[in-house]
C-alpha cells in the first residue's frame, strides 16, 4: 500500500516537473534567441520540438524550402543530441 502512494505521488512530481521544465525552457529559449541575436539554426529547430507527435521531417522540409542546406554531419550530432535527451521518436525519424 505504501508502495503504491509513493509510485503515484513520484508520477505527479515527474508529471509536474516536466510541465515546469517545458515552460522554463521556452523561456530560455525567448531569452537566449534576443541575446545571441536570433541565430537560427536547423539543430535549434529539431531542440524545440518538445512533443513527440510533432513531426522533425516537416521541420527539416521547412527549413529547405528557406533555402538552408542541410548537412550530413549536422544530422548525425542533432541525433546524438536527441538520443542522450531521449527523444528516441524524434532522432528516428531524422536517421530514416
Amino acid at each position: 500500500m505504501l508502495i503504491r502512494t509513493l509510485r503515484s505521488s513520484i508520477a505527479a512530481v515527474r508529471h509536474f516537473a516536466a510541465e515546469a521544465h517545458v515552460e522554463t525552457k521556452a523561456a530560455t529559449a525567448s531569452v537566449e534567441k534576443s541575446s545571441s541575436g536570433g541565430r537560427d539554426t536547423l539543430g535549434r529547430r529539431l531542440m524545440s520540438l518538445v512533443f513527440p507527435k510533432r513531426s522533425a521531417v516537416i521541420a527539416i522540409r521547412k527549413w529547405k524550402e528557406e533555402g538552408h542546406t542541410v548537412r550530413k554531419y549536422e544530422l548525425n550530432r542533432i541525433v546524438r543530441e536527441l538520443r542522450k535527451l531521449k527523444r528516441y521518436k524524434h532522432a528516428l525519424e531524422i536517421c530514416e
